[in-house]
């Protein structure tokens, strides 16, 4: 630690959400991701993305995941959806399910979608009251059953931009439309009357919502609000994770969390 650091002392367990790029002996550089695939972490802990002190009683593996759900409450919080109102949440990954968590909790009546059979099932678990596979044929007909005049709210979690334009036709008029997912630095497809007709209210939340949310999101974890464990399919060692890896990159996998132990 250096002179300037005073509110972290030596064994106590942090957590952080930023890396300095390193180099190895080799003269190779690393890029650090903001995970912890990393030997070592080199940050200054009291900015917007240094580190902080891991709230008393928290798991170390379900905090290693803050980041997920804390950029889910992050929109949450921004979009502001009321207790009652019907909210869509399209696409239920990591980020998706964090939406669920927080919605459930504000009380609002919450529907899932996602082609992925498990994930909807971790969303159930999370608080969505409706699970709605897109592999079927008649998935819209299903939520008009729901929400005939559409959603209040609905958040896309999906960032594919080829999903933009079905998430906003789930809107009500004078709804709010989320864009919670991540669409790349290339133009995306925007129906410009679909959304201009339903006089829709857009909101781009971006990050994890700061030091406040990640505190939130970890605090939730430690004393049960929060059941973080059911996203986490797949636990694996160092040892493990070339291989885990090459699943993760084919076509077909069954991930939806993982937590790896790095340590010996």
């Amino acid at each position: 630690m250096g002179q300037k650091v005073s509110n972290f002392k030596v064994g106590q367990r942090a957590f952080f959400r930023a890396n300095s790029e390193m180099q190895l002996a080799s003269g190779e550089k690393v890029s650090p991701v903001s995970g912890t695939h990393c030997s070592h972490v080199v940050v200054n802990p009291n900015t917007s993305h240094g580190a902080d002190l891991l709230h008393e009683g928290a798991q170390m593996d379900l905090a290693s995941l803050f980041v997920m759900p804390a950029v889910g409450l992050n929109g949450v919080d921004k979009s502001n959806p009321r207790m009652g109102q019907h909210v869509i949440v399209h696409g239920a990954g990591m980020i998706g399910l964090g939406v669920v968590a927080a919605l459930a909790v504000r009380g609002c009546v919450v529907t899932a979608v996602d082609t992925n059979a498990k994930a909807l099932a971790i969303a159930g678990q999370l608080g969505a009251d409706h699970l709605i596979n897109a592999r079927d044929k008649n998935w819209q007909e299903q939520i008009k059953a729901i929400m005939p005049d559409g959603a209040d709210v609905v958040f896309e979690c999906t960032g594919l931009p080829q999903c933009i334009n079905t998430a906003i036709e789930l809107c009500r008029q004078e709804a709010t439309f989320v864009w919670q997912g991540n669409y790349g630095a290339a133009a995306v497809p925007l129906q410009f009357l679909s959304a201009h007709n339903r006089r829709l209210r857009m909101v781009f939340p971006c990050d994890d919502g700061g030091p406040a949310c990640r505190r939130a999101v970890i605090k939730a974890m430690s004393n049960g609000t929060l059941h973080w464990q059911h996203t986490v399919t797949h636990r694996i060692t160092a040892a493990e994770a070339p291989e885990f890896y090459s699943r993760i990159n084919s076509a077909k996998h069954d991930v939806i969390g993982a937590v790896i132990q790095w340590s010996e």
